[in-house]
């Protein structure tokens, strides 16, 4: 024996969507049946931060001072950071560090061959560009307090 149920609409799933859905038609009177493949309520939150919509459908459901009685202390919420983008100032901070990592080098690696050096044209040279990148240095092309 098989059994059949009829329904004008079949919701599949009981996460925000699936339980909104199922809650809005049950309001409205429409034959529904949802269907999910837990058998249980999770017993963590899903949804730390409802939006404005979400708020808006829950009041029209008649739920809404629930939601906000339950809802976390506007307090305890100040420290979330909403990610717009991917592309944006992340990505350039990441670029900028990068520069300064390469420049860093650049330089760390000149002061390094210049300690080696005997021409004195290319000393002064040196010291000439280094001090325009703020380092000062002594006759032998170290810092004034190297030993």
């Amino acid at each position: 024996m098989t059994n059949t149920i009829e329904t004008d609409v079949l919701v599949v799933g009981s996460g925000p969507a699936g339980a909104a859905s199922a809650a809005l038609l049950a309001m409205y009177g429409v034959k529904h049946v949802l269907v999910t493949k837990y058998g249980w309520l999770a017993d963590t939150p899903r949804a730390h931060i409802t939006n404005q919509r979400a708020m808006e459908i829950l009041r029209d459901l008649g739920l809404e001072e629930k939601a906000v009685a339950q809802a976390a202390p506007q307090h305890l919420m100040a420290n979330n950071v909403f990610c717009e983008s991917l592309a944006g100032e992340e990505f350039g901070l990441i670029a900028c560090v990068f520069i300064v990592g390469i420049f860093a080098f650049i330089v760390l690696r000149g002061l390094s061959r210049l300690l080696q050096e005997q021409d004195q044209f290319v000393l002064l040279a040196a010291t000439g560009l280094l001090l325009q990148f703020g380092f000062i240095l002594n006759k032998r092309g170290l810092p004034p307090n190297a030993p």
